[in-house]
């Protein structure tokens, strides 16, 4: 209702009208599985990304819609060639300022079409483990939110979010992959919807205490169970309800460095079609940093890190637990025109959760680890070029008797970004 509420207003309005277009082209060469459960293979890879949007607006409000066509293609050597890949993607976003204390926003993000299996962490999110390559998939994700300002130290928010993921197209629930292991191979269809409100309160030029309350609900199905003693395999659906309270602080420590502090518990009840329901307390903290190390006209070095525990439902197996993340980036800054970056991130469930079989406790992957170097470089006030490398893996929890990275994805890559749009003069990575 709010998305339709920003539209109906901008369109109501006078304001300019853009037109503007990206092309995005990318070369990259190295290696990574094609499917999950599939050793990685060499392989050649040319992505082309065409972006058309358009954008409405007037002041205290913007409408702005983009359609995308990613089309992937690559060549191992080893097999036939397949067909390119295509995934439609459209977004749709609105601000407006509906008064001198209140924000509105509202986005949408559809997809539809083929992925390839190194896309699909920015599907599901970089943290999901266990990855499943379908025909086709269709997302939906959405994010619609206000903001009221109640006096100079208090501040009111409303965040509602949903995500859809299904796959079109179906096959086995569960296969063996190559080496013997059971994979996954169909996209089970994942609906979540939560709701955060929090009010931050200012306490001083320097530190603001955000208390929040977010309610979540998940709903997966169908998921598949292993064969267990003598009988088939069966699907089941899930159902959980995730409440978690929380309290954040973030603080200016220095002038040119802020910390983010948070602490909080998730209580989720777990319903499944096949099984007792089950309650799971969960702790949820945050550590944070953000620092500018250095600044001069001719350099600028700035330094992030977090460490994070969260609450995590996976949406392929359907397990809740527990999940641990550290990431971290230095990012140095050239003027006019260059920016280089080292990011880094690790993210593991805290402990293993193998599904039971007749075959013995069965481990999927809960671990992934990855990192990049990007380089950036402004060719012009419309082209910028970028290159680099990236390296990612995954691994089953590392008690597993499996334990070991398997899926790992090495790439030197080189790309070119050519826009209609504004190219500010230093483009951080």
């Amino acid at each position: 209702m709010l998305g339709v509420a920003v539209l109906v207003a901008l369109l109501a309005a006078d304001g300019p009208f853009d037109v503007d277009g990206t092309i995005i082209v990318e070369a990259r060469g190295g290696e990574a599985p094609i499917a999950s459960g599939f050793a990685p293979e060499t392989m050649v890879v040319g992505i082309i990304t065409p972006d058309l949007g358009a954008q409405y607006s007037r002041p205290g409000a913007r409408l702005r819609v983009d359609y995308s066509l990613r089309i992937f293609a690559r060549e191992t050597g080893t097999g036939p060639t397949t067909a390119p890949l295509l995934l439609h993607t459209v977004i749709l976003g609105g601000d407006l300022r509906a008064s001198r204390l209140t924000d509105l926003r509202a986005r949408a993000t559809v997809l539809e079409g083929a992925a390839d299996y190194g896309y699909l962490p920015q599907v599901f999110g970089a943290n999901q483990a266990t990855l499943v390559v379908v025909p086709k998939i269709f997302s939906v994700t959405g994010d619609v939110g206000g903001r009221q300002r109640i006096s100079r130290t208090t501040t009111l928010e409303l965040d509602v979010t949903g995500t859809h993921h299904r796959s079109i197209g179906d096959s086995a629930f569960l296969v063996t992959g190559p080496n013997g292991e059971v994979v996954p191979s169909v996209l089970p269809r994942f609906t979540s919807i939560t709701v955060t409100p929090d009010v931050a309160l200012r306490l001083s030029a320097r530190d603001t205490l955000t208390l929040s309350t977010a309610a979540e609900y998940n709903y997966i199905s169908p998921l598949s169970s292993l064969p267990l003693a003598g009988a088939q395999s069966s699907t089941f659906a899930l159902t959980s309800l995730t409440v978690v309270p929380a309290v954040a602080l973030q603080t200016q420590v220095a002038r040119h460095s802020k910390v983010d502090l948070k602490a909080g518990v998730a209580v989720t009840r777990v319903t499944k079609s096949n099984a007792a329901d089950t309650t799971i307390l969960s702790p949820v903290g945050l550590a944070g940093i953000d620092h500018r190390v250095m600044g001069t006209a001719e350099t600028a070095l700035h330094a992030t890190g977090k460490a994070e525990v969260g609450y995590y439902l996976d949406p392929i197996l359907g397990t809740a637990a527990s999940r641990g993340t550290a990431a971290a980036a230095l990012t140095a800054v050239f003027p006019p025109s260059w920016t280089v970056a080292v990011q880094g991130v690790f993210s593991s469930t805290l402990t293993a959760h193998p599904l039971p079989s007749d075959m013995g406790p069965v481990y999927f992957d809960e671990v992934t680890a990855t990192v990049e170097i990007p380089v950036r470089h402004r060719l012009s006030d419309s082209v910028i070029m970028e290159f680099g490398g990236r390296w990612s893996d995954r691994s089953p929890y590392y008690t597993a008797p499996n334990f070991g990275f398997h899926q790992r994805q090495l790439w030197a890559y080189v790309m070119l970004i050519g826009t209609t749009r504004d190219v500010h003069r230093t483009t951080t990575p």
